[in-house]
C-alpha cells in the first residue's frame, strides 16, 4: 500500500495482502486495477461476505471426453498411436479448466452498499479466510 492509502491507515499493522485485497487489524483495503482504484472497507461496518466459485465446466466435460477418446485409441488395434497425442491435449485442456476458474468476494456494508472484487480462486478463498481472522482479531481487543 503506497501514497494515499498509506497515509490515509498509517498506524494500521497490515495482516496480509494477497493480489486482491490488503487486510489489516481495522481494514480490508480492495485493490481495483481495472479502474485504477482502492477501496478501504472498515471491517466494523461489513455486514457479510460471500464467495462465489465461477468454473467452466465446458472445459471439464471435453476434457473428460478427450481422455475416453485418448483410451480407445489406446487399445485399439487400429490406434496408430493417437492415443498418447490426444491424451496430451486433454490434459492441456484440463489444466486450462483449473486455470480459468474465478473468484468472486462480495462485501455487504451495513449501509446497503457492496464491493466486490474479482481474482482466482486461491486468491478469493485466502481473503474471505483473512477477512475471518481480522474480525475475530478485531472482536477480541
Amino acid at each position: 500500500m503506497t501514497g494515499t492509502i498509506a497515509a490515509a491507515i498509517s498506524d494500521e499493522e497490515v495482516l496480509q495482502a494477497n493480489a486482491l485485497a490488503s487486510v489489516t487489524t481495522h481494514f480490508v483495503v480492495l485493490a481495483k486495477p481495472e479502474q485504477r482504484v482502492h477501496v478501504i472497507l472498515p471491517i466494523a461496518r461489513i455486514t457479510g461476505i460471500q464467495l462465489v466459485k465461477t468454473p467452466y465446466p465446458g472445459l471439464l466435460a471435453i476434457s473428460g471426453g478427450l481422455f475416453v477418446l485418448a483410451a480407445a485409441a489406446f487399445f485399439s488395434k487400429e490406434g496408430d498411436g493417437a492415443g498418447i497425442p490426444i491424451a496430451f491435449v486433454a490434459a492441456f485442456i484440463l489444466l486450462a479448466y483449473f486455470g480459468s476458474r474465478k473468484g468472486t468476494v462480495t462485501f455487504q456494508i451495513d449501509s446497503g452498499a457492496t464491493e466486490s472484487v474479482s481474482g482466482g480462486v486461491k486468491d478469493a478463498t485466502a481473503l474471505v479466510e483473512l477477512f475471518e481472522s481480522a474480525r475475530a482479531l478485531a472482536t477480541i481487543k
